[in-house]
């Protein structure tokens, strides 16, 4: 059974509090995160690029892929960074908006990765399926 006697009461101190202590620690994974998004962003590009170089019947579709890569990483990364930045002014003074700010740049984070993943797997999908019906999977066979 749902407890909903505290549904309309103020949030506590102790519950603020608590929330202002799992931000702070937190934040640092976040950051994290973040600086592994900016690195990877251009080793994804030079991947794609000596793929690229190496095998030049791939032609520049794989550079296309790892640029577009880059850029969503790179996206990715900005948000998580900002709301690092916004979970440490949270933890450190306590302001609602930037613990606002936290969140909001957490769900746009979120979402851009969990669309990113449907698409995904949308496309292995598909693409499996388009491998199966078309007998290239038996000729590789």
């Amino acid at each position: 059974m749902e407890d909903t006697a505290n549904s309309d009461s103020p949030i506590s101190i102790q519950t603020l509090d608590r929330i202002r202590a799992e931000i702070s620690r937190t934040k640092g994974w976040l950051k994290f995160l973040a600086v592994l998004s900016f690195v990877m962003a251009p080793v994804s590009v030079l991947s794609s690029f000596l793929r690229m170089v190496l095998s030049p019947a791939a032609g520049g579709a794989g550079l296309i892929g790892g640029v577009i890569s880059a850029g969503v990483s790179i996206l990715l990364a900005v948000f998580l960074l900002v709301a690092a930045n916004k979970g440490k002014a949270y933890a450190g003074k306590g302001q609602a908006g930037d613990l606002i700010a936290y969140h909001g740049k957490l769900a746009i984070y979120f979402t851009i990765s969990g669309v990113l993943i449907i698409v995904v797997l949308a496309g292995l999908v598909i693409g499996s399926i388009l491998l199966v019906t078309t007998g290239v999977l038996q000729s590789l066979l």
